[in-house]
């Protein structure tokens, strides 16, 4: 089926296949949900710590496939900023987090 949509085609234009905008995936999960065991691992092993790190992984990363599941892709940063936790430069369009009542 790609090659005659490729065929299709006039000169001046190229055929991108739907897979282009997927995450990039490790198995079954996405990347940014298996991270967090990889870094247990990483992070336990010289420090003789795995007994302690990676249940901390493993809860991150069952924590936020339900957070993907059923909210918007940014809301752990929105939550992060709005607590105060992940700081931005205050600009007219990003006030400070921290004041909760804006004034004209």
């Amino acid at each position: 089926m790609e090659d005659s949509q490729q065929q299709a085609l006039r000169s001046d234009q190229h055929y991108l296949p739907m897979r282009v905008n997927e995450p990039m995936m490790v198995i079954f999960w996405d990347v940014d949900e298996v991270r967090p065991i990889i870094l247990s691992f990483a992070l336990g092993v010289p420090f003789d710590a795995i007994n302690y790190v990676l249940p901390v992984g493993l809860l991150y990363f069952y924590v936020a496939r339900r957070i993907k599941a059923k909210y918007a892709k940014g809301i752990l940063n929105h939550i992060a900023w709005w607590h105060g936790i992940l700081p931005m430069k205050t600009t007219r369009s990003m006030p400070d987090p921290l004041i909760r009542e804006l004034f004209r």
